[in-house]
């Protein structure tokens, strides 16, 4: 059995190990909007020193329950550039952050790919995020093992820096009544 001090070490070797992660995936995220298979436009490239993020905060890494929902339900989602995009609704995370119980609806593309889409708006909104709001990625096998949703990683859609993107608009349904301090802030232009 371990004692307290063992048990507080794992936690920080454990802490250390997943702020590292998110730190290197900013950084080849920023090494790739530097490249030529950014998103920006070309004339912004040159100049780009890279995008801005809140703080890995731990606090953001939430466990969610993950209800599955007994069957599809095929959706249309607006996009950015007013087409319609074909997605399914799959299922619902509920989650705690602080003393609020929250719920988001996560979709699959048609086809699927092997992830659930999370588009959410927040609170942050306007303010230090991207007035659109943000998406989250996650594994549907990852989902299944861990349960746990990282705001840490929530992104801006590509339409956040360029307006010839075509980007899922959120639905209603996701948008919180709280803000989200993690992640990716809005991009300045």
């Amino acid at each position: 059995m371990k004692n307290n001090r063992e048990q507080k070490g794992e936690h920080s070797r454990q802490f250390s190990g997943w702020q590292e992660r998110i730190v290197e995936g900013r950084v080849e995220k920023d090494r790739m909007f530097a490249g030529k298979d950014s998103p920006l436009p070309e004339e912004k490239r040159s100049g780009f020193s890279g995008l801005s993020y809140y703080s890995p905060d731990i606090s953001y890494r939430v466990d969610v329950r993950f209800e599955r929902f007994e069957e599809k339900e095929s959706v249309t989602i607006g996009t950015s550039t007013g087409e319609a995009r074909k997605m399914s609704r799959v299922g619902r995370l509920h989650f705690v952050i602080g003393d609020d119980s929250l719920q988001l609806t996560a979709f699959e593309s048609v086809p699927p790919h092997g992830s659930l889409f999370i588009p959410f708006g927040d609170e942050s909104n306007s303010i230090q995020t991207y007035a659109g709001g943000r998406y989250i990625d996650l594994p549907v096998d990852l989902l299944e093992s861990t349960s746990q949703l990282d705001f840490n990683e929530a992104y801006n859609p590509y339409c956040a820096y360029s307006e010839d993107w075509s980007c899922p608009l959120v639905p209603r349904e996701n948008y919180l009544p709280v803000p989200i301090q993690a992640g990716e802030k809005a991009y300045a232009k």
